[in-house]
């Protein structure tokens, strides 16, 4: 994975349209920026950036 930065990412078999997912490590917004557009597949696919809240068991 890309500096250890994607924690998971495929497609969702959505009935009504699949489409991809992924979650991105970062510690603030400029970093999740730079993630996208430091990846070629922007140019053929459509980006959205949403912020989680997690709970992770470490």
């Amino acid at each position: 994975m890309v500096e250890d930065k994607v924690l998971v990412f495929g497609p969702v078999l959505d009935p009504a349209g699949a489409y991809g997912f992924g979650i991105i490590i970062a510690e603030n917004n400029e970093q999740v920026h730079a993630f996208m557009a430091g990846d070629p597949a922007t140019q053929i696919m459509k980006y959205e950036f949403h912020q989680i809240l997690a709970v992770v068991k470490e």
